[in-house]
């Protein structure tokens, strides 16, 4: 993969947008074989319950393969009280803070109802928790075989979406 300097002009507004639309394509795509292995999805859960891990590494090498410094980041979700091993994106441009990009927040519950989270890491009140990073991958050199193939069951999944449900090219960054 070729490693490609991220836009100097990379703003909040615009990863929003780029996570919004990847999440609604997302959404068509996601499976019971796209999820955490071994979790238990039950009707009532949200559709990102157990996705995060396919869905960082899928957001990441999009967001690489536009110029964006993005890495699939494993760490830990604090939210009252609960401490889970958790994975999301953290983009990152020259002299800002980076930015976390969740797109599977939801399955935590959030107060105010959204369905992905992008801020910095300490966004203040009123977000979905603390996001602690432990470990930063490049999109290409995620060592993780299970995730692999849960991920190339997502891009299969991904690949037979009408049309229609894809992200359009404007949502590229």
């Amino acid at each position: 993969m070729n490693i490609l300097r991220p836009p100097e002009d990379i703003q909040l507004p615009m990863l929003f947008d780029t996570a919004m639309a990847a999440r609604d394509m997302l959404e068509h795509a996601w499976s019971p074989e796209t999820a955490f292995q071994g979790i238990e999805l039950q009707p009532s859960d949200p559709p990102s319950r157990g996705q995060c891990g396919v869905t960082a590494l899928w957001l990441s090498r999009h967001l690489w393969q536009h110029g964006a410094q993005a890495y699939f980041t494993e760490g830990i979700m604090h939210l009252d009280g609960l401490d889970e091993a958790y994975v999301w994106v953290e983009a990152r441009q020259n002299g800002a803070n980076p930015q976390v990009i969740d797109l599977t927040s939801d399955q935590f519950g959030t107060i105010n109802g959204t369905r992905v989270h992008v801020g910095e890491y300490d966004s203040g009140p009123g977000t979905i928790g603390s996001y602690e990073p432990r470990q930063y991958f490049r999109p290409d050199e995620v060592p993780r075989r299970k995730l692999l193939a849960r991920f190339a069951i997502l891009e299969a999944n991904i690949a037979r979406l009408p049309r229609r449900q894809h992200m359009r090219s404007g949502h590229a960054l």
